[in-house]
């Protein structure tokens, strides 16, 4: 990682201009200056940058260099899943076509992302992340199961997971719930789902992430007996290039 920053292609290519991940290690008051002035010069618009909620010396560096703290991410995680069957109802969606109440599923899924939560996006762009997110992940490019629970016929949520045989965790993506159908233990049945997908393909441990704000989503994850592995301040920092 030059200069202590990373650009990100895929990023960029939504955005239509340089996006950048700045390296942890450069959060201090003699380091991010110079890195600020190399991303300039590298024409980078936008750079995304994490660190430890609880690193106030970090936190006060990108603070004042003008960056905005945009989320609160904490990630979960379970370990030990066991195999059980697919819970009833929970059916797989990968490969067939991506629908309209898919994409608005997956936009509510979004809802208190740091994509949204950025004045600086327009929410053209955050509509377009989400949509190729959950596109991508029904053509099998980003994750390797799409479930989704039917009410009525109807499918009334949906949640994607990615893993490998090469690594012991599985990720949940996208995971959302049409608002008329919350309440009635839908999320719940799809992260058993998501765990009875990663359990029979041999993962140990499932993790997510969601923003601290999102209440309804955290105390699912405590419900479901996830515990917090990382609790971060993820910052954007706008910049005018040289």
């Amino acid at each position: 990682m030059p200069l202590g920053f990373q650009l990100l292609p895929w990023d960029s290519s939504l955005f239509g201009f340089p996006v950048a991940r700045v390296s942890a290690n450069t959060f201090d008051s003699e380091r991010l200056p110079n890195v600020l002035e190399a991303l300039r010069s590298a024409g980078v618009r936008l750079a995304y940058a994490s660190t430890p909620w609880s690193d106030t010396v970090a936190t006060k560096a990108l603070g004042m260099a003008g960056a905005r703290c945009v989320d609160r991410s904490v990630r979960y995680r379970k370990e030990g899943l066991s195999r059980r069957p697919m819970p009833s109802g929970i059916e797989s969606v990968l490969g067939k076509p991506c629908t309209p109440h898919l994409e608005r599923l997956a936009l509510s899924s979004g809802a208190r992302s740091r994509f949204r939560a950025d004045p600086g996006i327009p929410a053209e762009i955050f509509e377009k992340l989400y949509r190729a997110w959950i596109r991508r992940s029904m053509a099998g490019e980003i994750a390797g199961e799409v479930l989704v629970i039917r009410a009525g016929g109807a499918v009334s949520g949906m949640v994607t997971v990615a893993g490998s045989d090469s690594a012991p965790t599985g990720a949940i993506g996208l995971i959302a719930v049409d608002e008329t159908h919350r309440g009635k233990g839908y999320g719940k049945q799809l992260v058993l789902g998501a765990e009875a997908w990663c359990a029979g393909r041999g993962l140990q441990a499932l993790e997510v992430v969601t923003q601290a704000r999102n209440a309804a989503a955290c105390s699912l994850y405590d419900a479901c007996g996830y515990g917090i592995v990382h609790d971060d301040a993820v910052f954007h920092l706008w910049l005018e290039t040289v």
